[in-house]
């Protein structure tokens, strides 16, 4: 059993031969975390640091190791570094056979909301390279992100400083997508926004393709 302790910047593992809490250090403000497709690692979004951390899970559950713990930096299609804010993080369905042996980083795509962004980033989870996103836009569309919706993120994590990339806070109503959740078959991914009543389906088979409409519930 594991959970993120924001206040403390650590993932808090329970293991019911270990008593106590076994903390790992992660990066600051962690907001959620998730499996990656092997099984082998947990990754945590966080939200102080706005970069990812990979779990070596296999290290972490062996009381004679040091957990090993690697920090991944979130870079947009452009190659520039995403500053922003996550709030949340998901994962597809494990894919990777059980009793294989694990591979040396985390596999798959991670899932990331970046309400401050009207953004939903898929993310490498070894590279943290940006593959492709979904936009939220003001005339209630959503879309496929572009290299210009992610360089108008504003930077909030180098001196602690928020700025906005036009100056000024938006007057109109756009969406902020705050949770995702992938389908238990990983075919579809579910987004909710903390400005909307609604949420949003998405089949992750047009992500990649084209800008796809959404299905509302």
């Amino acid at each position: 059993l594991h959970r993120v302790d924001r206040r403390q910047r650590q993932m808090c593992i329970r293991d019911r031969f270990t008593p106590g809490l076994n903390d790992i250090p992660v990066g600051t403000l962690p907001v959620g975390m998730a499996e990656d497709h092997s099984g082998c690692f947990v990754l945590t979004a966080n939200s102080g640091s706005c970069d990812l951390a990979a779990i070596d899970m296999t290290s972490a559950l062996t009381l004679a190791d040091v957990a090993q713990v690697n920090r991944v930096s979130i870079t947009t299609p452009a190659g520039d570094l995403l500053l922003s804010r996550p709030r949340s993080i998901t994962a597809g369905p494990q894919t990777e056979v059980v009793g294989e042996a694990c591979p040396l980083a985390a596999e798959g795509l991670v899932y990331i909301t970046y309400p401050d962004c009207n953004l939903v980033a898929a993310v490498d989870a070894a590279s943290g390279e940006v593959q492709s996103g979904l936009a939220f836009r003001e005339t209630g569309i959503v879309e496929a992100a572009t290299d210009a919706d992610f360089a108008a993120c504003p930077v909030q994590c180098t001196d602690g400083a928020l700025t906005v990339a036009h100056g000024t806070e938006p007057e109109v109503f756009v969406e902020k997508p705050v949770a995702v959740e992938v389908s238990p078959d990983g075919l579809s991914l579910y987004v909710t926004s903390e400005t909307s009543p609604f949420f949003t389906i998405v089949e992750l088979c047009l992500l990649y393709t084209s800008p796809s409409p959404r299905d509302r519930g």
